[in-house]
């Protein structure tokens, strides 16, 4: 890169004020013989038209449609020949000391998995946007036009598709104009009629065999009172408006739904005594969690139970993954277990396209599992998240694993937009002014070769070296070393080195390894496994890194050597 493209992406990369960087430049124009501007506008090639923002309702609108945010952000991208949008829609709020708040809509590609979220339109105001159709309107008829006439992008004419509507309960009820999640029609993808619990003094949902609603009964305005006004989504061509808007998104329905909810409950005993923590329980169990060691595909680390409340999604996600299977099976009764295997179970096969041949079997067990819940911890727990499993299976076998139509791309995005606000007011213009900088500091990397795997082109302090993979590393250190072969051997990785084009992996079998559980089924058929590391093997095993599975999540049971395999779903293969 040139000295002006390191500039930029320092200033961009640690998002630096406009002063801080007039100062450098200042200071390098004065000591060195660059060519530089003297103002950060003109080096990050800041807007300078003024951004068409509009009143709506109690706030302010920006929108620059589809088409140009396509066009800006793909403009040095090789495009397949078909976009299929994901469309998200959320609410952010900015500022502890006020209600301003942002809604953006975002989208994201569903063939390009590592183009961020794109931010197409911007609403900002003290309330949510209360206008639904003048909120949506713009969208939905340059959507229409698109994928009816296709788009011209980078000298290709390119198809374009709505895949789905990703967002939070509130969000999906405000797009559809319907009775939101705690209405006793609030459930959006059957006909289930809710009822009031006076224990819990919150709705619950009980029935799993109700009808499932239809996007042809919902046009003719077939569901009386689940109807809360006309959606503006009706007149969206090619869509679905039941099966297209995703209730399975595992952000809100599992890490910070059921999963939260279960470890405040043992924690606190709100699901009642008969699995209540003891005080030397969950300082068992909190030193247990700190001594995992997570791999460093995950950034966050875990928090002891005490810090519960200050957990991030994706931290009960970790926990839930790859720590509740051997956490819970200790500490709850043995009913209590049995009946979350079934959970942690479905959603492990639900969660990765190698599982896809039992997709059908997890959507029984999600079922066998709601059925159950209230009877294990009452009635009054059977809200709208725990009824939404029922419908997971259907929308995963319609569009993919869960990752796949999951809101945490669109909720990193969010945290990065709130990031670029520097100061208390004109909050839109500042975004504008952000995301044009953003998108105009990019390089033609369309022509780059990336091989699918090379060892790093470094040594580790430990001597060995380290290799990376398409989305993980391998290396020798707590955390990072163990992985899973195609024909299910556990193996602590070594080394590796390339010989004539070549790269071999080097590393110790474990022997005898078996099954964690036997129920549902055998572990060993979402590939978990238990081993002893005196069963390693003192001869090195080889292997190319084509005849690697996944990577491993490792930990140890007790203190006789034994060790737990959990795969790193991402990585599976």
């Amino acid at each position: 890169m040139t000295i002006l493209d390191c500039l930029k992406y320092f200033a961009l990369s640690t998002n630096q004020k406009h002063s801080a960087m007039n100062m450098l430049l200042s200071i390098l124009k004065l000591k060195t013989k660059f060519v530089l501007p003297k103002d950060a506008r003109t080096l990050l090639n800041t807007n300078r038209d003024r951004p068409d923002i509009k009143a709506l309702g109690n706030g302010s609108f920006w929108s620059r449609g589809i088409k140009k945010s396509l066009m800006d952000n793909l403009r040095f991208t090789t495009v397949t020949e078909t976009l299929s949008l994901n469309i998200s829609i959320d609410g952010l709020p900015l500022h502890k000391s006020s209600n301003m708040q942002f809604w953006p809509i975002m989208i994201n590609i569903q063939e390009m998995p590592l183009i961020a979220p794109i931010t197409i339109a911007l609403y900002c105001g003290r309330t949510k946007p209360t206008n639904a159709p003048q909120f949506m309107d713009s969208l939905v008829k340059e959507l229409n036009t698109l994928m009816d006439e296709g788009l011209l992008l980078n000298n290709r004419r390119v198809n374009i598709k709505i895949r789905a509507i990703i967002a939070d309960s509130p969000a999906r009820a405000f797009l559809k104009g319907v009775a939101y999640y705690n209405a006793k029609e609030g459930c959006s993808k059957c006909t289930c009629e809710g009822e009031y619990n006076y224990d819990g003094r919150c709705v619950i949902f009980k029935d799993i065999k109700a009808p499932l609603r239809t996007d042809q009964a919902f046009r003719s305005n077939a569901y009386g009172k689940h109807h809360r006004e006309v959606s503006p989504l009706l007149p969206l061509n090619n869509f679905n408006i039941v099966d297209d808007v995703i209730v399975g998104d595992v952000l809100h329905i599992l890490d910070l739904g059921l999963t939260r909810r279960s470890l405040f409950g043992f924690r606190d005993g709100r699901l009642g005594l008969q699995t209540k923590w003891s005080d030397n329980q969950i300082k068992t169990i909190s030193s247990q969690i700190l001594k995992v060691k997570l791999p460093n595909e995950i950034a966050r680390k875990l928090r002891p139970l005490e810090e519960l409340k200050y957990w991030k999604g994706t931290q009960y996600h970790s926990f839930f993954n790859y720590l509740s299977i051997n956490i819970y099976k200790k500490h709850l009764p043995h009913e209590h277990y049995e009946h979350f295997k079934l959970l942690f179970c479905a959603i492990v096969l639900l969660s990765s396209e190698v599982y896809r041949n039992n997709w059908e079997v997890a959507g029984d067990m999600l079922k066998v599992y709601v059925e159950d819940f209230g009877k294990l911890y009452g009635e009054k727990c059977l809200t709208s998240n725990v009824h939404n499993l029922i419908h997971m299976s259907s929308e995963v076998k319609k569009f993919g694993p869960l990752p796949s139509i999951s809101t945490y791309p669109f909720e990193n995005a969010l945290g990065q937009l709130k990031k670029q606000l520097r100061k208390g007011d004109k909050h839109i213009q500042q975004i504008v002014n952000r995301l044009s900088e953003l998108e105009a500091f990019s390089h033609n990397t369309s022509t780059t070769k990336y091989k699918e795997f090379a060892i790093a082109n470094k040594t580790k302090p430990n001597g060995s070296t380290m290799i990376q993979m398409a989305n993980y590393i391998l290396s020798k250190d707590s955390g990072n070393e163990w992985f899973l072969t195609r024909d299910n051997q556990v193996v602590r990785y070594i080394k590796s080195l390339e010989q004539q084009k070549k790269i071999f992996i080097y590393g110790q079998q474990i022997s005898n390894i078996t099954d964690f559980f036997l129920s549902p089924f055998p572990s060993r058929n979402i590939h978990i496994f238990t081993g002893y590391l005196t069963n390693l093997s003192v001869h090195e095993a080889v292997c190319h890194p084509e005849n690697i599975k996944c990577k491993l999540v490792a930990y140890d049971l007790d203190e006789n050597s034994e060790y737990l395999f959990i795969p790193l779903i991402h990585t599976l293969s």
